[in-house]
C-alpha cells in the first residue's frame, strides 16, 4: 500500500512538472504586445539631469536609464518626472519602464520620492480617457522634447498616423507593438494642439499599419502625470 501511495505522488509530480507553462520572451507582454527594449534617451533639461544623478546614485534595489523628463511640479523645491528603464539589483536582473519621480528641495538636495511601473497596454484601448483640458496635481508638462529615434516603419507610420489637423505630436518613445492582421504601434507623444493658446499632454498613441501598408491613428489616450505621484 505504501508503495503504490509513492507511486502516485511521483507520477502527479511528474504531470504538475509537464503541465507547467512556460514563462514569455524577454519583452513579451501579456495580450499578444511586444515591449521594445531599445528605447532611446530623448533630451533632459541640465538641472532635472543633475537632480536625477544625485537622487538615484544611492537608490537600492534597483538602477535607473533615464528616457525623457515628463513634466515638473514646484513645490517647496520642485518634482520632475521621469520615463525610465528600471533594472533590478538581483542574480536574475529584470528590466522594465519606470516613472521615477525625483524631488529636489531649496538646499538642492536630491532625493527619489515615488517609483512606478509604467505598463502601456493600459493605455492602448480606444475606451481610455482622452481628456486633455486640465492637467491635475499642478504637474507642467516638459515641453522641450526633441523627437525621439524611431526605426524607419515606425517613423513612416508615426508620420502617416499624425498629420492631422489642430495638433502636433512628437514622439517620446516608441514603446512596443502588436502582430495581428497588420501591426499595431504603440508610441509615448507630446501633444501640441495648434490654438491661439497651445494646450501640451502626453498621450500614448496607438498607430495601426495594415497589411497593405495603410495606416491609421486608432487610439489617443492620455496620460495623467498625477496618476505617478507618490
Amino acid at each position: 500500500m505504501r508503495k503504490t501511495i509513492i507511486f502516485c505522488l511521483i507520477v502527479c509530480l511528474c504531470l504538475v512538472g509537464c503541465g507547467k507553462k512556460t514563462s514569455p520572451n524577454k519583452g513579451e507582454i501579456v495580450g499578444g504586445w511586444t515591449a521594445n527594449t531599445d528605447i532611446k534617451a530623448v533630451n533632459i533639461s541640465e538641472d532635472a539631469s543633475k537632480a536625477f544623478t544625485k537622487a538615484t546614485a544611492e537608490y537600492a534595489g534597483m538602477t535607473f536609464e533615464p528616457l525623457a523628463l515628463l513634466g515638473t511640479q514646484v513645490v517647496s523645491g520642485t518634482n520632475y518626472m521621469f520615463l525610465c528603464k528600471g533594472t533590478t539589483v538581483t542574480a536574475n536582473p529584470v528590466t522594465g519602464l519606470k516613472i521615477v519621480v525625483v524631488y529636489n528641495d531649496l538646499d538642492n538636495k536630491s532625493s527619489v520620492t515615488s517609483v512606478k511601473d509604467f505598463d502601456y497596454t493600459k493605455y492602448v484601448s480606444k475606451d481610455i480617457p482622452t481628456n486633455t483640458e486640465q492637467l491635475s496635481g499642478g504637474w507642467t508638462i516638459y515641453q522641450d522634447t526633441k523627437s525621439a529615434t524611431l526605426s524607419n516603419d515606425v517613423k513612416e507610420a508615426f508620420t502617416k498616423a499624425t498629420s492631422i489637423v489642430g495638433v502636433e505630436y512628437t514622439p517620446i518613445a516608441y514603446l512596443g507593438n502588436q502582430v495581428v492582421s497588420g501591426t499595431n504601434y504603440a508610441v509615448l507623444s507630446l501633444a501640441k494642439t495648434v490654438t491661439k493658446e497651445s494646450i501640451y499632454s502626453i498621450n500614448v498613441l496607438t498607430i495601426y499599419k495594415d497589411l497593405n501598408g495603410d495606416v491609421k491613428l486608432t487610439s489617443v489616450a492620455y496620460v495623467d502625470l498625477a496618476d505617478f505621484n507618490g
